[in-house]
């Protein structure tokens, strides 16, 4: 055994074996067939560091040591340096990447080093049931307990079975109490008959709409999917509403929503420019909820006596969501005060929950409440992982099968659209940039027969509830879940194709961590207005439980609500190469964006064009306002945009990560000046001091200064991790850090400080300074995001002649947290010179 760094926190011995695997732990091995890397328990970490560094990109891997005394520790530090275990009697996994926690669990179970049951029971309980029924999941507890040893098995076993059923039931619990309904004397419960779509539950929805249009009051009705609400019930309302003359409005969250095709023909929308000064003599009006205030519309309520509210709980929602645009505390009294005074409220919504009645009960009026009955067990639900769920995608695009792919996100529709036009399909791509496109528009309006025209149609969530496929013709059926949208919304996608009976979802693991505690959301969150914070707190509390709980809940949600449940198993090697396919087709659509967005602001610099195209039909119109929105978001004059800010801008979040930058470098001048512009343009600056304060003292503790100097040492670490432990629900309530906050190991305080500086749009490198490598500020990116936030700072630091070496070290070093390219970029304005050929054909 060789001696090495003796005397430093380094320090250990090693074997002069030289196997592809490296074993590092504190344990006395014998007979050792790999390379064994023997320390003390307290420099155990600084070795584990130490040894995946040098390994890195030579194709060997480190594995840590453990056994039952210390399988959590090691575990943690094996998670956080991206190691494999390696347990003393000779079981080994060498990477833990795309194992799950639990199954870690088990096979450490299986090893005998498992002493924390109720931690592995907790994880088994989580994945119910989305990966795993109830029984299976009791087979395998039951088959791990048998591995370790127990003074009385039967007794254990007991234990192990009730504490599982426990946790199980209270999971449950926990997502049946954000869907219940509290009745009272104020609401009067009514009962649908029909449990599925037909003839007859259109007659029965069809006599609803009748009976209540006659009745008046405020009429909740609570149906699930597919039957048809907006068909039979809210058109039917809305016809006879123009028919006597009672001028109604219908109101929703969403423009995909309000121009629903099933009240097109009766409703004037309004944005359309054909209203502008006649609002007072419409007979109808389809409104989102954002313009209900605005005073060109108030002629037309004060006249309507018939509000239709479509999809109710989303309303609400949207209107407590921290980017609504426009006064939500007079959007909010406004619906208040419609819903007092029409003689007809409707609000539809598939999924009611307390959150809705308790805003509907502000009116101060009965609410008669109708129930439908829903049957959803001739429909499969196929629970999967995202990656599974893809190398389905890709089998049934090979096999020539035609598919539907819904999405919350945009990027994966995207993805999926050129995958599938690069295997010669017939494509049709309904996003929100896409949704006035011809195409779109004529699938909208028909979309049976349309929709025959096309071999994959991939959506996101702008394609509307009231959009169905009613007649056969794709045979697969996707949805990918990533927690964007809430539970009842995600449940929606599964029936825009009603023909379906069989639908592969696939939902994400991970989740941006949410503050719970009502308390602290309320202490963050709470207006002054006690009214409207009387919905919004509980509004944002069950938001985040949501998202916390995303996966397990909707797998819950389809479930409870019967339907029929299979699960889809992983192919490791095909899952992988799947993930390999879609981020290399996402890759391939962000460059597109990149350089159509080059181009149409190389063309609207040669036209003068700085109008945002209103009707976007086309690729072309959409890049043109994308440029527009990137000059809006940066702040810069168009010549002087470049590819870096085109990329930045499509990171997503831009805008907040440069007010989170403009909050930290700001002078208090130029600070209040910020807050006092975003306050008259209708942003939220209520939390930008508590924000300033934040920042400032994680970076003054990092040791980074306003000018993006400094070196990033461990005690600076450890102090700035320690204010943001001490600070931690202030991190999480203002988006700093969205991930849970584990700082046992400096692997998981970098990874938290690289959280933070994310949140300002900056990121670290590595540089060697003196022979020993220390992290630093990126200065490219940090002189990118001063350009956008502080730009007579960003002047005086650019024109300044800087280091040669330190120009060199910027150069050569790459970023090891966003893989920013470091070449520069030039402005478009430098590019017209490479391309008058193009110029002159434009």
């Amino acid at each position: 055994m060789n001696r090495l760094y003796g005397g430093l926190d380094q320090e250990h011995i090693i074997n002069e074996l030289n196997s592809s695997v490296i074993l590092v732990g504190a344990e006395e091995l014998e007979g050792e067939v790999l390379t064994y890397v023997k320390a003390t328990e307290k420099n155990l970490e600084v070795v584990v560091r130490l040894y995946s560094e040098k390994i890195r990109g030579s194709g060997r891997s480190v594995s840590i040591c453990v056994s039952a005394d210390n399988y959590a520790e090691r575990y943690d530090l094996a998670r956080a340096y991206s190691a494999g275990l390696y347990f003393i009697n000779g079981a080994h996994i060498e990477s833990l990447k795309g194992f799950s926690s639990f199954e870690i669990d088990e096979y450490a179970a299986s090893a005998g080093a498992l002493k924390n049951g109720k931690r592995f029971i907790e994880s088994i309980a989580r994945q119910v049931p989305f990966l795993i029924t109830r029984e299976k999941a009791f087979e395998k507890i039951t088959a791990a307990m048998m591995c370790c040893e127990f003074a009385d098995l039967d007794e254990a076993l007991e234990g192990a079975s009730n504490f599982f059923k426990k946790t199980v039931d209270r999971d449950v619990r926990r997502y049946q109490q954000s869907t219940k309904i509290t009745t009272d004397s104020q609401i009067v419960a009514h009962f649908l008959t029909q449990k599925k779509p037909g003839p007859a539950a259109s007659e029965e929805l069809e006599s609803y709409a009748k009976r209540i249009f006659v009745e008046g009051g405020i009429h909740v009705l609570g149906d699930g999917l597919g039957k048809g609400k907006t068909l039979h019930v809210i058109r039917n309302v809305i016809a006879d509403g123009i028919l006597s003359g009672k001028k109604p409005t219908f109101l929703t969250h969403r423009i995909a929503v309000a121009r629903s095709n099933a009240i097109s023909d009766l409703v004037e929308q309004y944005s359309d420019e054909k209203i502008e000064g006649r609002e007072d003599q419409l007979h109808a009006l389809s409104l989102i909820v954002n313009k209900c205030d605005h005073e060109r519309y108030k002629p037309h309520l004060a006249q309507s006596d018939i509000l239709v509210i479509d999809e109710g709980s989303q309303v609400v929602r949207h209107l407590m969501q921290k980017g609504f645009t426009g006064d939500r505390y007079s959007v909010f009294h406004q619906i208040v005060s419609l819903m007092k005074t029409a003689r007809l409220v409707l609000v539809c919504e598939a999924f009611v929950n307390d959150v809705l009645m308790n805003f509907i009960r502000l009116a101060g009026r009965p609410i008669h409440y109708t129930q439908g009955l829903t049957d959803y067990s001739g429909v499969n639900i196929c629970l999967a992982s995202v990656e599974s769920t893809q190398r389905e995608i890709l089998r049934s695009l090979t096999a020539n099968r035609r598919i539907v792919v819904g999405t919350d996100s945009r990027r994966i529709a995207e993805t999926v659209a050129k995958i599938a036009k690069d295997r010669g399909k017939r494509v049709l791509l309904l996003t929100q940039k896409t949704k006035d496109y011809p195409e779109v528009r004529r699938f909208l309006d028909n979309p049976n027969v349309e929709a025959k025209k096309y071999d994959v149609l991939t959506h996101s969530p702008s394609m509307q509830s009231s959009v169905s496929i009613t007649e056969t013709h794709f045979d697969d059926h996707f949805c990918i879940f990533n927690g964007v949208v809430s539970v009842d919304d995600a449940k929606q996608f599964t029936r825009r194709d009603r023909t379906s009976e069989k639908i592969t979802v696939g939902i994400s693991s991970i989740t941006t961590y949410c503050v719970e505690r009502k308390g602290c959301i309320e202490l963050f969150n709470a207006s002054g207005d006690t009214i409207f914070d009387s919905i919004s707190i509980e509004c944002i509390r069950l938001r985040s439980l949501e998202k916390n709980n995303f996966q397990q809940w909707l797998s819950l949600s389809f479930e409870l609500d019967g339907f029929t449940i299979t699960r889809l198993g992983t192919e490791q090697d095909a899952d992988a190469e799947a993930v390999k396919i879609f981020k290399n087709g996402r890759k391939e659509v962000k460059e597109k964006v990149i350089a159509g967005t080059v181009n149409a602001g190389i063309a609207a610099l040669i036209t003068g064009n700085e109008d945002r195209i209103k009707g976007v039909l086309s690729d072309s119109d959409y890049y043109h306002n994308h440029f527009l929105a990137v000059v809006d978001a940066t702040g810069k004059a168009r010549e002087d945009i470049n590819e870096n800010d085109i990329k930045f801008y499509n990171e997503g979040i831009g805008v907040p990560k440069i007010r989170n930058m403009a909050c930290w470098v700001l002078d208090e001048t130029d600070f209040e000046k910020m807050k006092s512009h975003d306050e008259s343009i209708g942003i939220d600056s209520k939390h930008y001091q508590l924000s300033r304060r934040m920042i400032s003292g994680a970076l003054d503790r990092l040791g980074i200064d306003k000018e993006g100097r400094g070196i990033i040492h461990s005690h600076g670490l450890e102090e700035t991790c320690a204010f943001i432990l001490q600070n931690e629900l202030n991190f999480k309530q203002l988006r700093l850090i969205n991930t849970k906050i584990n700082v046992k190991t400096e692997r998981q305080r970098y990874s938290i400080v690289t959280e933070l500086l994310k949140s300002l749009g900056l990121s670290k490198v590595r540089v060697m300074i003196e022979g020993v490598r220390v992290y630093k500020l990126c200065q490219k990116r940090y002189l990118q995001m001063l350009s956008y936030t502080d730009r007579k700072r960003h002047v005086e630091l650019t024109v300044v002649s800087w280091d040669q070496a330190e120009k060199v070290q910027q150069i050569i070093e790459c970023d090891l947290d966003l893989g920013i390219a470091m070449d520069d970029c030039k402005p478009i304005t430098q590019k017209l010179r490479f391309d008058q050929k193009a110029l002159n054909n434009k």
